[in-house]
């Protein structure tokens, strides 16, 4: 009992020295920090950093040493990637095509046929209380006429609504003469006017370097830098951070044409440009270019990441060519002083046709299942990682048909899995 006692009564003890003692706030960032070993620096201290400052316009990298202190900041004064179009249209022309008037008569419970015509006060305070709509108003035109305007002629122009103030559509007016009439006017725009091109800027966000994944023989299959976007000592020695970066040009694509005001006459033309990737860099923080690839055609695709990889001293780094299908390794002179392309290993999954367009059916040629009876399935995610289909392959299946009707314009990734462990991966094309 005694010796239960004095059991429970350090344990409290100890507890209450563990939260006595606590952990300590050091400061906050943005976004969670990526992690440089310090092997892959200039001084051998790891670093953090933080891209940006949570805006995805924000091109900066903020460092942090290991005491999570900041210790530089740099701005690589990349482009912002997107897309825009240019529009040629004709301008818009107000047309009318009818007016219908009619003569008032008072109506008011106060005069009688008998009586005096109403003063022109009178029709004034009773046309005024017949308006309606937000849009009413009073004005004078030509020869002391007063016009009472319930409605406007109203339109869209470039996405915006337009009032034509000029345009009175349904209302009163009242005659020097002090007559009234009631009128109701029908108007249709029509696209035949004058040509006029511009420029309407679509979506877009900062963009950054690929991100670069190594692995070294020292731990086999380990991966010792995880997702960086900078180093220091991997391509060379100085203190410079070096970055792999995918180059791109705006390229247009089909024209599409409208018929606005359906009178079998083009009166809009929209050409969207959307970027190509056309290869990768090396660069330096500064800007300064030490080495270029470029892809075998142009794609919508990206590499994403580049793998390099440490073996008995030699350091390589891969990057998937969309055009080739297939990787593309290249050797990193000692020091960095040179690189040179060594071979290409094309992928195990070939996709056709690629690119895609909506609605078609893509089919994916497969590898020999490595083990007999292996559970194999065909994954096909945005490239958000958003799972779009899950395809199940037979048994002995060399092929599977995937349907392109759910999938929208854009890059796919294609993930053959073999009893849940990934086997090869593929990119396709949907336009």
């Amino acid at each position: 009992m005694k010796k239960s006692l004095l059991v429970s009564m350090m344990a409290c003890m100890a507890t209450v020295g563990v939260q006595a003692q606590g952990y300590t706030e050091v400061g906050s960032m943005d976004n969670v920090p990526v992690l440089i070993p310090g092997s892959y620096t200039a001084d051998g201290k790891p670093l953090l950093f933080v891209k940006g400052g949570g805006d995805i316009h924000d091109g900066t990298f903020h460092f942090y040493d290991s005491d999570l202190k900041p210790v530089r900041d740099i701005d690589l004064g990349l482009p912002e990637k997107g897309s825009y179009t240019m529009v040629k249209a004709r301008s818009a022309q107000i047309v009318l095509l009818h007016s219908d008037e009619s003569a008032l008569s008072w109506w008011d419970g106060d005069y009688s046929p008998s009586d005096e015509w109403p003063t022109r006060e009178d029709w004034i305070e009773r046309l005024t209380s017949l308006l309606v709509g937000v849009d009413s108003c009073v004005y004078e035109g030509e020869g002391d006429t007063l016009w009472f305007v319930g409605t406007f002629y109203h339109a869209w122009e470039n996405g915006e609504e337009v009032v034509y103030r000029d345009r009175p559509m349904n209302g009163y007016y009242l005659t020097p003469d002090n007559k009234a009439f009631r009128f109701y006017r029908n108007y249709e725009k029509r696209f035949s006017g004058a040509w006029r091109e511009w420029k309407e800027e679509g979506y877009s966000s900062q963009d950054t370097p690929l991100w670069f994944s190594t692995y070294s023989d020292v731990s086999i299959g380990s991966e010792i830098l995880d997702g960086a976007l900078l180093t220091q000592a991997w391509f060379d020695e100085d203190d410079k951070f070096e970055y792999l970066y995918e180059t791109w040009d705006y390229a247009p694509q089909e024209p599409m044409e409208y018929d606005r005001d359906n009178d079998g006459e083009v009166d809009s033309v929209r050409v969207q440009y959307t970027y190509l990737h056309s290869g990768v860099e090396l660069r330096k923080e500064d800007g300064t270019k030490l080495w270029r690839y470029d892809y075998s055609e142009k794609n919508l695709g990206s590499a994403e990441v580049v793998y390099g990889y440490e073996l008995s001293g030699k350091k390589y780094f891969a990057i998937y060519d969309m055009g080739k299908e297939a990787y593309v390794f290249f050797a990193v002179g000692k020091g960095g002083t040179s690189i040179s392309e060594v071979r290409e290993m094309p992928g195990l999954l070939r996709a056709y046709p690629n690119p895609a367009r909506r609605g078609e059916t893509v089919t994916m040629e497969l590898p020999e299942a490595g083990t007999e009876g292996a559970q194999r399935n065909v994954r096909i995610t945005g490239m958000d990682g958003r799972t779009i289909q899950s395809v199940r392959v037979g048994a002995g299946e060399r092929s599977v048909q995937v349907p392109l009707s759910r999938m929208s314009s854009g890059v796919y990734n294609f993930t053959l899995t073999e009893n849940g462990r990934v086997v090869e991966n593929s990119r396709i094309v949907v336009r």
